[in-house]
Order: structure tokens, then C-alpha cells, then sequence
């Protein structure tokens, strides 16, 4: 079994990377353009919106490093974070903003195809580490 990440899913990260920075220019240079009500007079608003592109810009050095390496590991790991993080973003969106769905189709399926990744990648570290150990016990 192979010990690199299907290309599949290195092309979804980059596309993922694509998309974080795309969100992070908007969210620094327009964020009324995110959120309509935004306010970056207020303390609290400034924090919460430099915040999220600061959490951004870690995921997307984080994604790119876990591509680059062309190791299951590291990049499961960063899925299963994004994954986590994308759905309460969801979860907090519908609750704050009601039901849109323009934004719930498109988060859920950047989530559905995440999730078959993730599951993906499991599947691949499972089969690798039971060869690695039958090598190993041989």
C-alpha cells in the first residue's frame, strides 16, 4: 500500500488552500463583504474577525505543510481540525444567521467530501501500519 496522500485529496487541500486565502483577504481588506453587520470601530468585532483570519492563516500553513509532506498522517490530522472547525462554524452560522441555503450547501459539501478524505486517509494509515507491522513480526 501506498504511503502518500491520493491525489484526489492533495488537489482538494490545495482548493481548500485557495479558498482559506480568498477568505482571508476578504475578511482583512472587506469583512462587511462576510459579515454585513461588521463594525471594525468595535474592539469586540476587530477581534473576532482578526482572530478567524489569524486562525485561517494557520490552517492554510498548516494544509500546505501536510500536502508537501505526502504523509497520511499529518494530513488527516489537519482534515479531522478543518473538518471540526468548519461544522461549528456551520452549527454557529444557521444559529446566528437562520437557514441560507446558498452557504449551507456549499459548507456541507466541502464537509462531505472532507469527511470521505478523512475517512480515506484512515483507511490508509490502518492498512499501512498492518503491513508495517507484519514486516515487522517477519
Amino acid at each position: 500500500m501506498k504511503q502518500e496522500i491520493p491525489t484526489w485529496i492533495k488537489i482538494f487541500g490545495w482548493i481548500l488552500i485557495i479558498f482559506g486565502i480568498l477568505f482571508v483577504f476578504k475578511a482583512c481588506f472587506a469583512p462587511t463583504r462576510i459579515f454585513a453587520d461588521a463594525d471594525m470601530t468595535q474592539n469586540v468585532q476587530q477581534f473576532f474577525i482578526l482572530g478567524m483570519v489569524i486562525r485561517d492563516i494557520a490552517l492554510i500553513i498548516g494544509l500546505a505543510l501536510a500536502i508537501l509532506s505526502n504523509r497520511p498522517k499529518p494530513m488527516a490530522l489537519m482534515l479531522i481540525i478543518r473538518f471540526i472547525i468548519e461544522f461549528a462554524d456551520l452549527v454557529m452560522d444557521i444559529n446566528t444567521r437562520g437557514l441560507r441555503i446558498l452557504d449551507i450547501t456549499f459548507i456541507g459539501i466541502i464537509l462531505i467530501v472532507e469527511f470521505g478524505a478523512i475517512i480515506t486517509l484512515l483507511k490508509q494509515i490502518k492498512a499501512n501500519e498492518t503491513i508495517q507491522s507484519s514486516i515487522t513480526n517477519t
